[in-house]
């Protein structure tokens, strides 16, 4: 069994000097793989930068055939690496993955104070709510949506998976009764996103099951969660891995310009596809977003209001200025050495 520390060590020995990019595969033309989603959580930097450069120098070197692990075929300890790596670049996207405040209804958390404390608050009165009444449809996909919401919380990958598992257990169960019910798919596929985070070579079986829940809750329901089924869509095939999983530029794009177009004033929806842009240097569609959330802010701000919309608008605010920042570091002339002095 390969040890996060061999890990460490095979990612870290030989590798290039801090902010040295890595070119494309020779003959491939993959994206590099250290190049991790715009949105990845600090929490999640460390494992994407081991299992990025693992992944190089077993997949980009040629020391093993993409269609190799694209297959999952396992030959040898460098494939068991591989395939593990491409796990965990999977369960690091996951964690991009939001459900939105008032999202179907019902109570969520209000972030007044200790954001875990409300969100520990709400997932008791949830759970209660569904012990006692456990073929209430409504109480059961709200309790796994209040199971995902603590797992952002959760202290270790024991906990994350712990609230996850419950949650997932929920909506199954919900949906042997009511499989037509998008709220149950949609928070199905979000816990099975927070049991992905904990996982290795097991998020790439997850990640597939998250693509087929959330395409479900988009066949159910496309506006649920102000278009969160194409959202969280759109998020997984631009985040994902093209190599051994579903990643997808077209499809990405595809998915974020559809929930955009269902639900426009919704913030998150936009600033997603401004980074995505980003992400694939177009720089003409980051700018038309921007400029689109610029005359739409004031707005959403009066539509979108109150303490559970408080941690949205912090995060919103500065994504939105990461945009504007890089369009315009993008912006400048370059310099000759020779102009720099």
């Amino acid at each position: 069994m390969t040890t996060i520390n061999e890990l460490v060590h095979l990612a870290t020995a030989n590798s290039e000097a801090p902010g040295q990019r890595i070119r494309k595969g020779r003959g491939w033309g993959k994206p590099s793989l250290r190049e991790r989603p715009a949105s990845v959580s600090a929490s999640g930097r460390i494992q994407w930068n081991v299992a990025a450069d693992v992944s190089r120098r077993i997949i980009l070197e040629g020391k093993l055939p993409p269609t190799d692990v694209g297959g999952h075929t396992v030959h040898g300890p460098a494939a068991l690496v591989a395939l593990l790596c491409l796990g965990l670049l999977a369960a690091c996207f996951c964690a991009n993955l939001k459900a939105q405040p008032n999202a179907g209804g019902g109570k969520r958390t209000a972030v007044t104070g200790d954001p875990a404390a409300a969100a520990r608050r709400v997932f008791h009165e949830a759970q209660t709510l569904y012990r006692n009444e456990p073929r209430n449809g409504q109480a059961a996909w709200q309790f796994g949506r209040a199971c995902f919401d603590l797992a952002e919380f959760a202290s270790d990958s024991a906990e994350r998976a712990e609230l996850a598992e419950q949650g997932i257990a929920a909506c199954q169960q919900l949906l042997e009764r009511e499989p037509n019910l998008a709220p149950a798919h949609y928070y199905l596929g979000m816990n099975l996103g927070q049991l992905a985070r904990t996982k290795g070579i097991g998020a790439l079986k997850l990640v597939k099951q998250m693509e087929i829940e959330f395409s479900l809750a988009r066949e159910r329901d496309k506006t649920f969660d102000y278009a969160g089924p194409d959202r969280n869509l759109g998020l997984l095939y631009r985040d994902a891995p093209s190599i051994g999983s579903i990643g997808s530029r077209t499809k990405a794009k595809q998915h974020l310009e559809i929930s955009v177009e269902l639900a426009p004033d919704y913030p998150e929806n936009r600033l997603n596809l401004a980074e995505a842009f980003l992400k694939w240097n177009d720089r003409n569609g980051a700018k038309r977003e921007l400029k689109a959330l610029d005359e739409d802010w004031s707005r959403a701000r009066a539509k979108f209001s109150g303490p559970a919309w408080a941690a949205s608008w912090g995060d919103w605010e500065k994504r939105r200025q990461n945009v504007r920042k890089k369009l315009e570091e993008l912006s400048k002339p370059l310099e000759s050495p020779r102009q720099k002095k």
